[in-house]
């Protein structure tokens, strides 16, 4: 990963293929430097991989496997759509630390697009209303003679 402001590279990030109780599963997987956590960076970088993975790789699951005690990658999976799966132990140096498996299936990305294409359209559709029109009981109820799910 290079930031675009400074062209410092700030880490890695990418597919690839990785072992769960020895089964092979398509994983994202990132690592930064440790002063550009929080900042959006593994979010915008996971989000360009699971969208590799779907639309041009053609993957049934992209998955992403965690330490169990790293909340922040935790949280970057869920965030993109990832559901939390199963827990193993992963053998490293002698070590046993527990991992665990987020995932996101093919059909649930589609759906997901699906989803945010339809809230783009309804906010096409309202974004002109002033605020407190958008939020009111007689908005709600013209959208709804309308026939137009609010956003």
């Amino acid at each position: 990963m290079v930031e675009k402001k400074s062209q410092k590279s700030i880490g890695d990030c990418g597919i690839t293929w990785q072992q769960v109780n020895g089964h092979p599963v398509l994983e994202i997987g990132y690592h930064l430097e440790t002063d550009r956590g929080h900042q959006g960076f593994a979010a915008e970088a996971a989000r360009a991989c699971r969208k590799l993975a779907f639309e041009t790789l053609h993957a049934d699951e992209i998955t992403s496997i965690i330490r169990d005690t790293n909340l922040a990658s935790q949280k970057v999976a869920l965030a993109k759509g990832m559901k939390l799966g199963q827990t193993f132990i992963k053998h490293y140096q002698d070590i046993d630390l527990p991992h665990i498996v987020f995932s996101i299936t093919r059909q649930q990305y589609e759906n997901e697009k699906k989803a945010e294409n339809e809230k783009e359209n309804t906010t096409e559709q309202t974004d002109w209303l002033p605020f407190r029109l958008q939020n009111s009981f007689f908005f709600d109820r013209l959208l709804n003679s309308l026939n137009i799910q609010a956003g």
